[in-house]
């Protein structure tokens, strides 16, 4: 009778354990990992992973908020990215993405190249974060 609930235990418990792996493979799907923070005249650049591409997010510097989560390598974060190429280049609503593009200006002072030996061949500005401020 022991064998048999020594056998369930390790049976149940083994399986919890594989159910709380694959949650968290799924929480961790959909969240960037941030590997370098860095800035460009008044704008923050942070890279950050999601499977298996690097992403180069913008986002101007402002003063933090109260209660703020601010962003910090070597941790997770669900970003609402929008790609810059894929917004940038519209004609009456038709994406025209231009050949050999090296980099974009996202304002009159500030170019950001893009880091095609990286693997960065766009930069994405995210909606859910303030200067280096996530809000969840």
């Amino acid at each position: 009778m022991r064998k048999i609930i020594c056998m369930m235990l390790i049976f149940f418990s083994c399986s919890s354990l594989h159910k709380n792996q694959a949650i968290r493979s799924l929480n961790e799907s959909d969240s960037y990992f941030v590997t370098k923070i860095d800035s460009i005249k008044n704008y923050y650049l942070i890279y950050a992973n999601r499977n298996d591409s690097l992403f180069k997010i913008v986002s101007k510097k402002e003063k933090c908020m109260r209660d703020c989560n601010m962003i910090k390598e070597q941790m997770s974060y669900k970003f609402s990215l929008i790609s810059y190429r894929e917004n940038a280049f519209k004609i009456n609503g038709i994406n025209t993405i231009p050949v050999g593009v090296q980099g974009f200006g996202v304002d009159e002072d500030t170019f950001i190249d893009l880091e095609g030996e990286k693997g960065i061949f766009d930069i994405h500005f995210a909606t859910n974060v303030i200067g280096l401020c996530f809000k969840k």
